[in-house]
């Protein structure tokens, strides 16, 4: 998918980043950009390594022969407010998941580096392939295992804690000592980058304020910070076919991480089924020891989640440019989600 946000760099420059990187004896024998994302710039590089065997890599101080590279949006791009410097939160993300959940390795990371002008990520490649890929052609139990075995994996990364919520990045502003100030610090910025792009919503902001406002004491109920990924779906969970069936690799994308509520990772789990009791994932995540808080409240704080993201996608596609027919289908898709979420939030 093609957007602004996205880089174009040259051969010579993405050798220099490599060669910072891992010394210039590593030569890059290969290149192939990776456009399926649709926030930074990323590649796959192969890699010759002097006196390195091809193949798996064992030792931990030297580069793989084959790497991910993402490099963050031009600096002078404008953005959503809590997209700031978000490549650094997805280091966070990795960082902080690893050893929990499979994600990759971090091998290298570069803030504002002279070759783009922005910071760049040097990361191992995950085994398989996106699940989104994959998903037609497993039979139905196998998605369903799959989708449990998510859950489990979620339940795992929520026993990380922080010590404030919202978006960990200082820059953008959106960090508070509890989750209510949080969210509707949140929801006033996402109006204000709405005004800043001029896009319009269905509600005006005074009637989505009083909505939201008058759902906020749902939100009390969460007291703990915990790590929400914010962007689980398909598309962002690698899957490898096996003997006994697929299984999880790994987790990717972790650029859109917050401390905050972990029912919020139903929004992208979900994709607009709210809270879906016979859904493999909730099973998963309860049977790992997670704990999504009381029944009576987590209808509403999804629907606020769901509404969120569905103001989110609005907005930031003006910025990236997105035009064409994928463009118009995932607005609709979108749209209608914040429309269920309007109809649960109005009763």
């Amino acid at each position: 998918m093609r957007s602004r946000t996205k880089q174009s760099l040259d051969r010579e420059r993405i050798e220099r980043i490599v060669a910072d990187a891992f010394g210039a004896g590593i030569t890059v024998l290969k290149v192939r950009e990776l456009t399926d994302g649709m926030f930074n710039g990323v590649w796959q590089l192969d890699l010759d390594v002097p006196g390195a065997p091809r193949g798996p890599v064992d030792d931990r101080t030297r580069p793989p022969d084959s790497v991910i590279l993402k490099v963050a949006p031009p600096a002078r791009l404008p953005l959503l407010t809590y997209e700031h410097r978000i490549l650094r939160t997805e280091v966070l993300f990795l960082r902080s998941a690893a050893g929990l959940v499979p994600v990759p390795r971090v091998l290298h990371v570069g803030h504002d580096h002279p070759a783009v002008g922005t910071d760049v990520l040097l990361t191992s490649v995950l085994p398989g392939t996106a699940w989104s890929q994959m998903r037609d052609r497993l039979p139905q139990e196998e998605n369903r295992r799959l989708r449990h075995d998510l859950g489990r994996l979620a339940a795992r990364l929520h026993t990380l804690r922080g010590e404030f919520f919202g978006y960990p990045q200082p820059g953008a502003g959106l960090q508070r000592a509890s989750w209510p100030e949080t969210y509707l610090a949140m929801f006033e910025t996402l109006l204000a980058d709405a005004d800043r792009f001029g896009v319009a919503f269905p509600l005006s902001h005074e009637c989505l304020r009083d909505l939201v406002r008058s759902h906020v004491p749902a939100l009390a109920e969460v007291t703990t910070a915990c790590l929400v990924h914010a962007d689980l779906w398909e598309g962002n969970v690698f899957v490898e076919s096996g003997p006994d069936g697929p299984r999880i690799t790994g987790i990717i994308d972790g650029e859109r991480a917050l401390w905050g509520d972990p029912a919020g990772e139903l929004s992208t789990v979900m994709l607009g089924r709210g809270v879906d009791a016979g859904d493999p994932f909730l099973d998963g995540y309860r049977e790992a020891g997670g704990d999504l808080g009381p029944e009576e409240s987590l209808r509403l704080r999804v629907a606020l989640y769901d509404l969120y993201l569905s103001m989110v996608i609005k907005v930031e596609a003006v910025p990236r440019g997105f035009t064409g027919p994928w463009h118009d289908s995932n607005q609709r898709f979108f749209a209608e989600i914040g429309e269920k979420a309007l109809g649960i939030l109005t009763g």
